[in-house]
């Protein structure tokens, strides 16, 4: 004789429990997310509009390509001796 009172419901009602209980919570959060849109859309339209800054600047005319000055290299030439061999960097080495 099987005991009524150790029936446990099987997989399909737990499931239905389980998905109910995801499908309330995702409810209850979309709502909580609607009225936080809400009120922060009703508190930005008592803002005042942003200013906005205007400033000017005057063109000046820089010199051509060819006048400007050139670039000093980065190396200094014990390092370049390293890199170029018969570099000016050789007669340090030992």
């Amino acid at each position: 004789m099987s005991n009524p009172s150790s029936h446990r419901p099987g997989p399909l009602p737990r499931a239905l429990v389980l998905i109910g209980a995801v499908v309330l919570l995702a409810a209850a959060l979309a709502g909580w997310k609607y009225t936080s849109i809400a009120e922060a859309s009703a508190a930005a339209a008592h803002q005042p509009e942003p200013m906005e800054a205007i400033s000017a600047a005057t063109a000046v005319a820089r010199p051509a390509v060819a006048a400007r000055r050139q670039p000093r290299p980065v190396c200094t030439p014990a390092a370049a001796g390293a890199i170029v061999p018969g570099g000016r960097g050789q007669e340090m080495q030992g």
